[in-house]
Formats: C-alpha cells, structure tokens, sequence
C-alpha cells in the first residue's frame, strides 16, 4: 500500500496540472457565452465591451473580444470621452499546494494606443476583490483591476499588436503563498481605453492556459520557502 501511494505521488508530480484548458473554457469551446466557459463579464453600460463569438480574425473558432456593436465586428470607439471604457472578464482559480509554479498562456491582439493607454492588462486579485465597469478616464488614476502581479511580474499591459501573437507568464509558489495549503485567486483580463487616439483592433484574446508545472529535481516541493533553484552534484 505505501509503495502504491508513493508511486501515485510521483505521478501527479511529475505531469502537468490542467487549471484551464485552452481548447475548452480557455478557448471558449464550452458554448458561445463567457458563463457556459465558467467566466464571469462585468461589461456594464459602457460603449466597447466583451463579447464571446467569430469576429476577431486570426483566431481558431471562438474567442473574447471587444466589439462596439454588440459583438459583430471586433472594433471600439475611442472618441468622444463618453467611449471611454474599462471592462473585464475573470474566473476564480484554485492553485493547489505545494506545487512549484504554474504556466500561463493565451493568444492575443490588440492594436491600441501608443504608451498602452489603450491596451488589454492582465492580473492576479483575492477574491474579495470584484472588479467594476466604469467609463471613467484611466488618466486621472483609474486602473480599475489591482496592480497585483503574475508570480512577481508587474500586470502586464499588452498593445501595439494587430496580428495574433502568444505571451507566456510564469506564477511562481512563492509569490501566490501555496506552499501549504490550497490558494484561490482571482485571474482577470481587463480591456481600458481613454477617449482620444488608437487603433483598431481593440482586445482579443483566445487559447488561454494555466497548468501547475511538475515537482522535478530542480523544482522541488520545498522550493517554495525561500523562492531558490536548488543545485546538486549527482555523484
């Protein structure tokens, strides 16, 4: 019975953990709304919201994106300040203890504006934190998801990009505090824009994954408390 157990232990360390899966809820394939993906969208009354359907190009079937006209073409207004827009889509995910790090990946566009006031940000929140749709201008110091991080990397905010393209995050243990226990936290794709300048097209994102990396040799389980890259002579 212990050995059996050890060796089950071994391989659930030693393979990938799917936490989301980029040709289902990450892709969007589980239906044609974010709820039948197990996403929740704050779009309120704003004019460029989310949508989940075909219209991004570049994309295979199915992705998030921001339209301006109820999801039919994936393009926004940013003109007049009324245009001004700052929504989101976010699911809670439960990282499990003790593993290493996890890998996160999507693909994604966004043209924007230049300096990123325009732009997709992606980022980490506790749960009790609920992020809101407001049309209030990020000039004047609105960033409406926290300035939380993604395994110590400052949210990340991605623009300039017309044409599809892959960005790659690593969450490390360390910094999410799952050394001992489960942690849930709150991922959160985010779409601002001000009300002047940018380009078309605005967010979209598809292929989303997020998977717990294996416990290896150089990612031991106890790396987590002190966040160090162990090294050894094998003889």
């Amino acid at each position: 019975t212990i050995l059996l157990v050890f060796f089950l232990f071994q391989c659930w360390t030693l393979s990938a953990q799917v936490l989301i899966s980029p040709t289902g809820a990450g892709g969007f394939q589980n239906g044609a709304s974010f709820a039948s993906n197990g996403w929740t969208v704050v779009n309120g009354s704003v004019t460029n919201q989310w949508f989940v359907g075909t219209a991004a190009t570049g994309f295979t079937d199915r992705s998030a994106y921001i339209s301006n006209n109820a999801g039919v073409n994936n393009t926004y207004t940013n003109s007049p300040d009324a245009a001004i827009s700052v929504v989101h889509f976010y699911r809670d995910i439960v990282f499990p203890a003790g593993v290493p790090e996890f890998t996160l990946s999507f693909n994604w566009k966004a043209d924007g504006e230049v300096s990123s006031f325009d732009a997709i940000v992606v980022s980490l929140a506790p749960t009790f934190y609920t992020p809101v749709a407001t049309n209030i201008s990020l000039a004047t110091g609105v960033l409406a998801p926290p300035a939380n991080n993604l395994g110590g990397i400052a949210a990340p905010q991605l623009w300039n990009s017309a044409g599809v393209t892959t960005a790659n995050y690593t969450i490390k243990s360390a910094d999410i505090g799952n050394c001992l226990s489960d942690v849930t936290l709150r991922l959160i794709f985010t779409w601002k824009n001000d009300g002047s300048l940018g380009d078309n097209p605005p967010g979209a994102i598809d292929a989303i994954s997020l998977s717990g990396n294996p416990m290896t040799i150089n990612h031991p389980a106890d790396r987590c408390t002190d966040g160090a890259d162990i090294t050894y002579n094998a003889t």
